[in-house]
């Protein structure tokens, strides 16, 4: 390939992947200054993703000008994927503690990691005092998240797969690790995946592992306790299986996939595998392999997750509305509508710039490039019809997302993003001559270092700081044995980020309690009718405790105030 052409490919890579960062600006700046959709999801959009498209803007114009020296050097450092998961590893949990504060961040995260606890003692349900159910729990997250009965049980009505996963890291008392060590096996399938697909001597495992590292979205996932990592590491082991299908790699494939589907809720991976059923069909002995596919699924979604929502059904939990469930129908998907259909698409297109902001830079071009270039009916075609199908299928959806680090409707086809990135720079270098090959992996390096160096820190950074700010509003707790409660202002309906600050043991078995409350005048007038007893903390008014004389006479105690002593005492 001459010179000119190498210059006209490059042109067109920088002017797309500048054309999109620059977009990304104006829409972001537009609802930023024209539009409150008075939604985390928009908020984080023209609040933290703004300035990443200003950053992907200067990069794509830097691709002009920067060269890699010898960029098969870095890719080397792949090679021992056990030296770089070590490494890796220890990143996430650092990262973890101080960027996450080892601390479940928004209502999804808390009602897995609440869920695990409960079955980390072999229970299916907690406990809470009924009568002050809307002070330990905010009355918005009743019902929706939570099913609380007048007996004090409650649960976390999400499918309970996550929370099963994670319970014996909850036991031992390291729940961060369960999403860490997934993240360092996805090093290990990305490579053996890539492997599969292009053979042993090639480069294009390492760029996948690389490209993993370099994104955002990979990441800052990890260190949190969201689901997602598990849906990427599903979606790896599902197609690593059944790339060459024999009946027990795709029995086992369906076992996976079943896992996936009750994490929390079915949708993503069922839009993920959807088009891998079509794939294997069309493979020798299809019908077979589609028949074992099916019946590995069977066992684990039909125990766990319809046992779950039949379990449900049996003892009366309520739909997401708290009106009785007379069937299944309603219990599952009687949901709220909180997004028009006239703001879909505005929720679904602002996705797509999510998606480009939290990939390793330019991640998507290369992407789409490798999905075009693939051959036709290769499982590559297959891994980017299961991102356009993920895409589609939520513009049914009554929701835009709501919180998560990148587009979180999005989840476990990241690793197809990275798959067919990869694949990008394999069909260059295979159909372009050395000249283009060479050009497309010095840019490609240059991204992958600008991910790790700039973009992930930058965004670890964003996230420490949000999570910091609103800790803030939550006092320290001394470590001291005493029954503290301390309430958590809510003064105005916008500031809705305040409500997952309430984060209570299911069995109220700690003495720290955090009260939901709305200002002074409320929360003292609440502590006066409920926790008379309580004294006041001099240096903090949100702070009352229950002076240790009076823990020798618990029956001089109000009912609310005894329901509390019981819960934490004995």
């Amino acid at each position: 390939m001459t010179q000119d052409s190498v210059t006209s490919f490059g042109k067109k890579f920088v002017l797309w992947g500048a054309a999109l960062s620059l977009i990304g600006i104006c829409f972001s700046s537009y609802l930023r200054l024209f539009m409150d959709m008075e939604s985390l999801y928009h908020d984080q959009f023209t609040e933290q993703d703004h300035w990443h498209f200003a950053g992907l803007f200067v990069f794509f114009l830097m691709l002009l000008v920067v060269q890699i020296q010898k960029p098969e050097r870095f890719l080397k450092l792949t090679d021992k994927t056990w030296v770089l998961g070590i490494g890796y590893g220890l990143f996430l949990a650092v990262c973890h503690f101080w960027v996450y504060k080892n601390r479940p961040y928004i209502i999804d995260e808390y009602c897995f990691d609440f869920q695990s606890q409960i079955f980390a003692r072999g229970e299916m349900m907690g406990n809470w005092p009924w009568d002050i159910r809307f002070l330990l729990l905010p009355e918005v997250y009743h019902n929706h998240f939570f099913v609380m009965f007048e007996s004090g049980d409650i649960f976390c009505r999400y499918w309970p797969g996550n929370a099963l996963l994670r319970a014996p890291w909850t036991l031992l008392g390291v729940p961060w690790l369960w999403n860490t060590g997934l993240a360092v096996g996805c090093l290990y399938l990305v490579k053996n995946i890539c492997r599969q697909l292009f053979g042993e001597t090639t480069q294009t495992a390492a760029w996948a592992v690389l490209f993993l590292l370099a994104s955002s979205n990979f990441s800052v996932n990890a260190i949190s306790m969201y689901p997602n990592t598990f849906y990427i590491f599903s979606s790896l082991v599902f197609v690593a299986l059944l790339l060459r299908p024999t009946a027990l790699k795709v029995f086992c494939a369906g076992v996976i996939g079943s896992i996936a589907i009750v994490q929390h809720q079915p949708m993503p991976h069922a839009l993920f595998a959807i088009p891998w059923f079509v794939w294997l069909l069309v493979q020798p002995k299809g019908l077979r392999n589609v028949f074992l596919l099916v019946l590995g699924y069977l066992p684990v979604v039909l125990v766990v997750g319809f046992g779950w929502a039949l379990w449900m059904l049996d003892i009366g939990a309520p739909d997401h509305q708290g009106n009785p469930a007379n069937d299944l129908i309603s219990l599952l998907f009687n949901y709220r509508s909180e997004l028009d259909w006239s703001m879909r698409p505005m929720a679904r297109f602002m996705a797509l710039f999510k998606l480009w902001a939290w990939a390793a830079p330019g991640l998507l071009l290369l992407a789409a490039y490798g999905f075009w270039k693939a051959p036709k009916m290769s499982p590559l075609k297959f891994l980017g019809y299961s991102c356009a199908l993920t895409y589609a299928g939520y513009f049914f959806i009554h929701t835009d997302s709501g919180h998560g680090w990148g587009y979180r409707y999005f989840e476990g086809c990241w690793s197809a993003l990275v798959l067919l990135g990869a694949a990008a720079i394999h069909f260059v270098q295979k159909n372009h001559g050395a000249t283009l090959g060479a050009w497309i992996q010095d840019k490609a390096m240059f991204a992958v270092l600008t991910g790790v160096a700039i973009f992930v820190p930058a965004r670890m950074l964003q996230v420490e700081q949000s999570i910091a700010k609103e800790l803030a509003d939550l006092p320290v707790f001394e470590d001291n044995g005493e029954i503290e409660i301390v309430f958590v202002d809510h003064v105005h309906h916008s500031q809705f980020r305040k409500h997952d600050l309430v984060q209570n043991a299911p069995f109220l078995d700690s003495p720290k309690i955090i009260i939901f409350g709305r200002d002074k005048n409320w929360n003292d007038e609440t502590a006066e009718r409920a926790f008379p007893n309580f004294e006041n903390r001099e240096k903090d008014l949100r702070r009352f405790y229950l002076p240790k004389e009076l823990e020798e006479k618990p029956y001089d105690l109000s009912f609310d105030e005894f329901s509390i002593f019981q819960k934490v005492r004995y």
